[in-house]
């Protein structure tokens, strides 16, 4: 009985939060597409730039995206955001269609500048480059994707990883840093 109670409160949740974001939806997103739903608050601690979710988006709750002034987060058609996600565009962060975001999950497309030892790091300013996911990715749960680091379509980067560089279609990522051990098309490492 109790697990059926904590299904239905969730249901619950997750129906009240959905409808929050589409009666505001103008004060959080350029764009949000049909079928999308939330488990709870989306932490916006910097906010100014564009964000665009597709159709059938799926975000859990404790999610914080950060987006400045002329960046842009998009997520495409039927990506699921798992708790406890962190995505920082200074610039753009893209997330191709059916993609999949494990649990703690961060992405940053900026680092700090940090080459002048005669000044505070706070006061260098911050580099960046777009950081992209493919279509129909799956990025495991702990994974770190960084300034640079990009995914083609129907990728896996493996639990806990931390990629800094492009990586082309239908691979499989391991480690830290990340590096590829097999190409999903025939399971040969190569």
């Amino acid at each position: 009985m109790r697990a059926l109670m904590g299904w239905f409160i969730r249901k619950i949740r997750t129906m009240l939060w959905t409808l929050f974001y589409y009666t505001f939806s103008r004060l959080f997103f350029v764009g949000l597409g049909h079928g999308c739903r939330f488990e709870g608050w989306v932490e916006f601690p910097l906010r100014g730039g564009k964000v665009m979710l597709g159709d059938r988006v799926y975000v859990c709750r404790r999610t914080t995206w950060t987006v400045l002034d002329g960046a842009t987060l998009s997520l495409g058609s039927g990506v699921f955001i798992g708790p406890g996600i962190v995505m920082s565009a200074h610039r753009a962060i893209r997330v191709g269609n059916d993609s999949l975001l494990a649990e703690y999950v961060s992405i940053y497309d900026n680092e700090h500048i940090w080459s002048d030892i005669h000044k505070p790091i706070a006061e260098q300013g911050y580099a960046t480059s777009p950081c992209s996911i493919g279509n129909g990715c799956w990025i495991g749960s702990g994974s770190k994707i960084l300034m640079g680091g990009s995914l083609g379509d129907n990728c896996i980067l493996g639990a806990g990883a931390v990629l800094k560089k492009p990586l082309p279609a239908g691979v499989v990522a391991v480690g830290v840093p990340a590096m590829v051990i097999r190409f999903r098309d025939d399971g040969k490492t190569r």
